[in-house]
């Protein structure tokens, strides 16, 4: 099972049922260094799960801009973490919170 750390996560249609469009939701693994990268609900859902650096690749770029999210690849590029404790707790720091999706 791996564990995805919730990067970004945005709906701006939030009583629309299925929708191919949102929510956007990032989500890291520290473990695996892959990214799952979801979009829509409903009938319109849609998520894959990637290496770091084909989700850095221009097909992706929006979904980042859109959540905001670029600053993640300069954190995770930034530091080595000596553990997934550490990661968490560098992560809570800059978000806020701890969010796992498990797989």
């Amino acid at each position: 099972m791996k564990d995805f750390y919730v990067v970004a996560k945005k709906d701006l249609e939030p009583n629309l049922p299925h929708s191919a469009d949102w929510p956007k939701i990032i989500a890291y693994s520290y473990k695996t260094k892959s990214f799952l990268l979801i979009e829509g609900k409903g009938h319109g859902f849609n998520g894959t799960v990637l290496p770091d650096q084909i989700a850095r690749g221009p097909r992706w770029k929006q979904l980042f801009l859109d959540l905001n999210a670029l600053w993640f690849l300069s954190f995770i590029d930034s530091t080595t973490y000596p553990s997934t404790s550490d990661f968490e707790k560098a992560l809570q720091a800059k978000t806020g919170f701890i969010k796992v999706i498990s797989s």
